[in-house]
């Protein structure tokens, strides 16, 4: 049983936090602002028209899912960061020998 699961939550809710697993992209500022509240994406106008009407609940699950994916997005960049520095260290280090 997951968390939207086991507390109330509206439907539309529950279906933005599965456009969000499925596509990740429309939740991501390249500005990292928040994009519920302030980035202007697919859904930020929305998000902001319907804030408040959401639960304390409803919000910290968006919430959280948004911390997710921004930290998944992070560590990609990151890992994506070191493969690069490892295959250019070691092109540089066979050029220079």
């Amino acid at each position: 049983m997951s968390a939207e699961d086991s507390l109330e939550v509206g439907e539309a809710v529950k279906l933005v936090l599965q456009r969000m697993d499925s596509n990740p992209d429309e939740f991501l500022d390249p500005t990292n602002q928040d994009p519920f509240t302030h980035s202007r994406n697919r859904w930020s106008l929305l998000m902001q028209n319907h804030w408040n009407s959401l639960t304390i609940a409803e919000q910290t699950m968006l919430k959280d899912k948004k911390k997710k994916l921004q930290r998944d997005r992070a560590r990609k960049n990151f890992h994506d960061a070191v493969m690069k520095e490892l295959l250019i260290g070691d092109y540089k280090e066979q050029k220079d020998e």
